[in-house]
């Protein structure tokens, strides 16, 4: 499945002039299928991970899209912007040329274990792409994202796992559903704003939808990202602060209801409370404790302080930490955990690269807070929020290959909005 995708992407690309479906593509195979990657993973070749062969069709949309189009700007401001992009990338390839260079490891590994900041090159594309491109591309993947999310939570209902896998962690009897679709709470904020233009009934079972399939995994930060996200909403979009309360306490009212009536996330969070301070695995503490032994690691010497200790390799790290997540094999992971995003961004970036990665979060930010009337923008700030300030602490998703695509898709559409562009006759 990762190959065709791939090889339809690029006849897409050069033949059919759709553009738009070798950059959904390249989200599918980036994000390993918007999260259902279980079923898809056994049948594919040994030697390319999806992420690989969407790094390949990144270097191909890099090149042939510049020749193809002609760029869209008229204005500097995109291009101001894309200059963080460009600080935080010069970043990410010297140390990619130290390790390379310097440190002796194979192209191919430093590539794989840096390959995810590559991604943010997609913002050279984008700039030739129309806003109407790109926003063919935002409705195809709402459209996918639905789908995904209908699947998550039949397999959940119907007990069956064809694609999201067996479910392994249960909580007095009552079984966690799969984790939810990579963007499932973007777009369940932008379908709340009324993307779509959806009938009520249709916006309100969408809605419902993709909150349960968010749910559905009882995940204690998604739960909270949710919550907040709504919050967030009901703050930038509201006339008056009377009214933004009383959205809140809406808000908190549905939330509340919600726990009632869904005993996964009811028993999740009781489990929670009552285990508070354990050190399992999973648990807030032990993650707390994983991202303070890697900062403590790093902190021994000034140069990986500041610098991090770059794209070595698990096989190849030295190093001997107490704290990590035990594979099935009963190996404890070093370097590649999934618990916090934190100590992989203090370990491979140290606080030069992590303070960089923030200041790039900011700054998109503060874009979309200057232009919040904009549909998309309201949603992405949400989603960068969380991202930063929730989910990070639970999850690695700001460490992922497709973490930056929407957002840069979207800041392109809503900087188009104003700026003639003229496409080219060429594509």
């Amino acid at each position: 499945m990762d190959l065709t995708i791939f090889l339809l992407s690029v006849v897409l690309l050069f033949f059919a002039r759709k553009i738009e479906w070798s950059i959904i593509g390249l989200l599918i195979l980036s994000s390993e299928y918007l999260g259902i990657g279980t079923f898809f993973e056994e049948q594919e070749l040994n030697y390319f991970e999806p992420k690989d062969l969407a790094l390949i069709l990144l270097f191909i949309i890099l090149f042939i899209v510049p020749i193809k189009y002609v760029s869209v700007f008229k204005a500097t401001e995109i291009k101001r912007l894309n200059n963080y992009i460009v600080i935080f990338l010069i970043y990410i390839l010297l140390s990619i040329g130290v390790d390379f260079i310097m440190n002796g490891i194979d192209l191919w590994s430093v590539l794989r274990t840096s390959r995810h900041w590559l991604f943010l090159l997609i913002f050279v594309p984008l700039m030739y792409i129309s806003s109407n491109r790109l926003e063919r591309v935002i409705r195809i993947l709402y459209y996918l994202t639905i789908g995904v999310s209908l699947i998550i939570v039949f397999e959940y209902i119907s007990d069956l796992h064809y694609f999201t896998g067996e479910i392994k962690m249960s909580f007095e009897g009552v079984e966690r559903g799969a984790l939810p679709s990579t963007y499932a709470l973007f777009y369940v904020l932008l379908v709340a704003l009324g993307y779509g233009n959806h009938p009520r009934v249709i916006k309100y079972i969408i809605l419902t939808l993709l909150t349960f399939s968010l749910l559905l995994s009882a995940t204690k930060s998604i739960a909270l990202g949710l919550f907040l996200g709504f919050v967030i909403l009901m703050f930038l979009k509201s006339k008056s602060i009377w009214s933004a309360i009383g959205g809140i306490l809406l808000v908190t009212f549905l939330a509340l209801s919600v726990i009632i009536i869904m005993p996964n996330l009811r028993t999740r969070l009781i489990y929670g409370q009552q285990n508070f301070g354990s050190v399992e695995d999973g648990s807030t503490t032990f993650r707390k404790e994983l991202a303070e032994e890697r900062f403590h690691y790093i902190s021994q010497n000034p140069l990986t302080l500041v610098l991090g200790i770059g794209n070595i390799t698990e096989d190849n790290f030295k190093g001997n930490f107490n704290v990590g997540h035990i594979s099935d094999e009963g190996q404890q992971a070093q370097l590649d955990t999934g618990d916090i995003a934190w100590a992989l961004l203090f370990l491979r970036l140290g606080l030069l690269g992590t303070i960089l990665w923030i200041v790039l979060t900011i700054v998109f930010v503060w874009c979309f807070i200057r232009r919040k009337k904009e549909l998309y923008s309201i949603p992405v700030i949400s989603y960068l929020l969380l991202n930063l300030l929730v989910l990070s602490f639970a999850g690695t998703t700001i460490y992922t290959a497709s973490y930056w695509i929407v957002p840069l898709i979207c800041i392109n559409i809503v900087f188009q909005k104003n700026i003639c562009y003229n496409e080219s006759r060429t594509y």
